[in-house]
């Protein structure tokens, strides 16, 4: 046993130097491994170092190129600085400069002035000294007298000029007032009118809304009363089977579904009327401009006259001066000739009221009665027809007629407004304008397009 125990003891050793063998082995070629990589890392960082190196050379450079551009930059800003300051020193020095010339200059110019103003003076004293030695006393006497004779007459033509200018300037006001109090009549009826509808108008809107409310609130009882039956017949339905009640209710159901619509197309109707008459009152407020009555009035001249030579007219030059100051007559006739018909392209629809139609539930209702002395031109819409007619008169097909009443008196203005200064609005000065001539539809005539049809109302559409 102790031979087998120490023969496997030296296999063991044996076993183990060749391990320790094999181990220094490797380690050695571990050893020359890591020193290779050593080596090459230790190449690789001398080539980075040597790179650094380079661009830290050149970096260097650049950076010294940098502060000497900086230090020259410096330089020349305060070169450039120091020019400027000259340049305007020199600058305030020649303004000084030339002022100083200009006072001299307007200085001697003043001077030369005077003295040849005084010289000239001197010279027709001596001319007029001399020639009065020589002129006898009646001579000297006619002169005096064509002198004053000539100063008399020369303040007698600016005195006969002014005269005839501001005669003139009165004849064209009163002509432009008489426009103004003819316009303004006009408009006065026709807005006279337009209120007396849309008052009876109202009133009869707030009767309806009496009315409708009325309806409503017998509606709302009869609905809940419809209710309590409907209860009351579904617990005898459910009792005895009867179901005649619900066909009842369902009656009553539809029957008052039935009014609240026509409620809501009258409502409807209202609504539509209401915005009708604002449209109509906007209308009717923008005619009261005073530049669109001075060109209205002025075209109703022109068209007066359309019939006595053609248009263009025969000296209509296109070539010509086309300053409103310096047109011929006929030139400016042509052109308020084309000006009216550009006004009555840009009309719309309800700026003009359509002729007599049957009548409809949207129509305004009729008032009052008009006498025959008054049926030629009395009224606005009526003289606006006649005009859009070439100055026919309003037919009247069917049984509709047209029947309307002046209601002056409904109408107030301001003390304050412009309009009640002069004029016909006036008191003091509405005596003057009685003799006016009245404005008839055949006075004025031209090709105005045909109006637009009336606003009808339409039923409230049941869904």
């Amino acid at each position: 046993t102790l031979h087998a125990s120490l023969e496997e003891n030296y296999g063991t050793i044996e076993k183990s130097e060749k391990e320790i063998q094999r181990l220094e082995l490797l380690l050695e070629d571990q050893k020359q491994d890591f020193k290779d990589k050593l080596e090459e890392e230790r190449a690789q960082l001398a080539n980075q170092v040597a790179a650094l190196q380079i661009a830290n050379e050149l970096l260097q450079d650049q950076l010294n190129q940098v502060r000497e551009f900086q230090h020259n930059k410096e330089t020349l800003e305060g070169d450039l600085a120091n020019l400027k300051d000259k340049l305007s020193q020199q600058a305030e020095a020649h303004a000084r400069d030339v002022s100083a010339f200009d006072r001299k200059k307007a200085i001697d110019i003043d001077q030369l002035r005077k003295d040849m103003q005084r010289n000239i003076k001197e010279t027709r004293e001596m001319l007029k000294a001399r020639t009065k030695d020589q002129l006898d006393s009646t001579t000297k006497r006619t002169i005096m007298e064509n002198e004053q004779m000539a100063t008399e007459l020369h303040f007698q033509s600016k005195e006969t000029e002014r005269l005839l200018d501001r005669n003139q300037a009165l004849m064209e006001e009163n002509v432009q007032l008489r426009r103004n109090l003819l316009i303004h009549k006009d408009l006065e009826n026709e807005l006279a009118r337009r209120t007396h509808v849309y008052q009876r108008l109202l009133k009869k809107m707030n009767e309806k809304m009496k009315v409708d409310a009325a309806s409503t609130d017998q509606s709302r009882e009869l609905n809940l009363t419809g209710g309590s039956e409907m209860g009351r017949e579904n617990e005898d339905s459910v009792a005895g089977g009867n179901s005649r009640d619900f066909q009842g209710f369902n009656e009553l159901t539809d029957k008052l579904h039935r009014q609240l619509e026509e409620n809501d197309g009258k409502l409807q109707t209202v609504r539509r009327e209401f915005a009708q008459y604002r449209r109509d009152h906007a209308t009717l407020t923008q005619l009261q401009d005073q530049s669109t009555r001075l060109i209205i009035s002025a075209l109703y001249e022109l068209k007066n006259q359309k019939e006595q030579m053609p248009f263009p007219p025969a000296s209509y030059d296109p070539e010509s001066d086309w300053q409103f100051a310096n047109m011929t007559g006929k030139q400016k006739e042509y052109f308020f000739r084309v000006l009216l018909e550009k006004l009555n392209s840009s009309m719309c629809g309800n700026c003009f009221p359509s002729g007599p139609n049957a009548a409809s539930t949207g129509s305004l209702p009729l008032i009052g009665k008009q006498g025959p002395q008054e049926t030629q031109g009395s009224h606005f819409s009526q003289f606006l027809w006649s005009v859009a007619t070439h100055g026919g008169a309003p037919s009247t097909h069917g049984h509709a007629h047209k029947e309307m009443v002046s209601q002056g008196a409904q109408t107030e203005t301001s003390t304050a407004d412009p309009c009640l200064q002069e004029g016909l609005w006036n008191p003091k000065t509405r005596a003057g304008h009685k003799d006016s001539p009245t404005v008839s539809p055949n006075m004025v005539t031209g090709g105005v397009r045909t109006w637009g049809t009336k606003a009808k109302t339409q039923r409230h559409r049941i869904i």
